[in-house]
């Protein structure tokens, strides 16, 4: 919850933001992978949400977009 918080607070903090997506199937877990993949502007919460989600994360991924997104407000 507390990496969730940070992330939301900072994206350009890569510790939280790797430890987040280590939850979720589907993302590729290598650090240097989820770095360079996972947002290309690590400054910006809306280029992540506006990510096509990783092709093996369902429902998971939306529902963490969604979270990010409301809490960000």
């Amino acid at each position: 919850m507390l990496s969730l918080l940070r992330f939301v607070e900072n994206p350009s903090d890569r510790v939280p933001a790797f430890r987040i997506l280590h939850l979720l199937p589907g993302v590729d877990r290598r650090p240097r992978n989820v770095s360079s993949t996972a947002w290309p502007n690590p400054r910006s919460i809306d280029t992540l949400c506006g990510l096509p989600s990783p092709p093996r994360s369902g429902d998971d991924w939306t529902a963490f977009i969604h979270t990010i997104a409301n809490l960000r407000i």
